[in-house]
């Protein structure tokens, strides 16, 4: 969990940077993959559990949940 965590925080660091460079800007995948990384290609991490990243518009989450071992980060 603590791997999807630490994904989850890039990515959503990665929303903030695009909201503040660019906004009115869809938050798709596309276009924040941008903002990961260095230069443009950047690549969208991967939960090691399996689970998806989404709900990018909203509060960034992860489809794979155990109880116990949620992958949400602290709200």
């Amino acid at each position: 969990a603590a791997a999807c965590i630490s994904n989850l925080r890039v990515i959503d660091s990665a929303i903030q940077e695009l909201k503040i460079e660019r906004p009115g800007t869809p938050l798709t995948e596309e276009n924040i993959r941008i903002f990961i990384g260095r230069g443009s290609g950047g690549v969208m991490p991967v939960c090691p559990s399996g689970g998806i990243y989404g709900d990018f518009d909203t509060f960034v989450s992860c489809t794979f949940q155990e109880f116990g071992f949620e992958h949400t980060l602290p709200q």
